[in-house]
């Protein structure tokens, strides 16, 4: 389901799903990641929605410097709630642990992509065209949010936004991963408004925690 009109990243609220129809594969992500082989076949199964909600600052009871924040909350679709990320846009360093992919620094600002330049060093290895290309025209679609995420073996950077897919308005996340050898992928994930319900994903949800200690093959 398509996002209202007057949509943008500083007026998220509500429950978004991946679309696998119009987003890329995610496996390559997950295994420069370090998941194990089983791992990401499970999560290849899983549903997941993530709860976002974006506070301003007036009304933000945290330290983000003025900048506001933007709490993630991922469930599986039968309900099962497996983590909170809230994370300050002031770009401030914020330790997560995550029950699959370990313990994480984040950092999050607000970006103006029509100001980044090429030469910005800013995102895993360096570039920031694929990230900067194709979004939605507007003042408002101008402003999205860039987080920078440091793993146990990899970087990865993000950006949150809009882009018009088939005539519909759709929240967007891109992603560019890099690990310690030198491997990338770009990622680009579409999500839909989501209220299904599956069962099966806390079961496999489950069974990830008892996987989740392998090693990549």
């Amino acid at each position: 389901m398509a996002v209202p009109a007057d949509f943008n990243v500083f007026k998220i609220r509500g429950k978004f799903a991946i679309n696998r129809s119009l987003s890329g594969p995610m496996d390559t992500m997950f295994r420069l990641q370090n998941l194990s082989w089983v791992t990401r076949k499970a999560l290849g199964l899983v549903s997941v929605t993530a709860h976002i909600t974006y506070t301003p600052p007036a009304d933000s009871s945290d330290s983000s410097n003025g900048a506001g924040r933007i709490d993630v909350v991922p469930y599986i679709s039968g309900g099962f709630k497996w983590s909170v990320d809230s994370r300050p846009l002031d770009f401030s360093s914020q330790e997560v642990s995550n029950p699959i992919l370990g313990k994480m620094v984040y950092r999050s600002r607000k970006v103006r992509l029509s100001e980044v330049k090429e030469e910005d060093e800013w995102l895993a290895d360096g570039k920031c065209g694929l990230l900067k290309e194709g979004w939605e025209d507007g003042s408002e679609s101008d402003e999205f949010v860039h987080s920078n995420v440091k793993g146990k073996g990899w970087v990865q950077d993000e950006v949150w936004g809009t882009m018009n897919i088939d005539g519909e308005k759709r929240f967007v996340m891109r992603y560019r991963i890099v690990n310690d050898a030198g491997e990338a992928v770009d990622l680009k994930l579409v999500y839909d408004y989501s209220k299904s319900i599956c069962l099966r994903d806390l079961f496999i949800f489950l069974f990830l925690f008892r996987s989740s200690f392998f090693s990549s093959d």
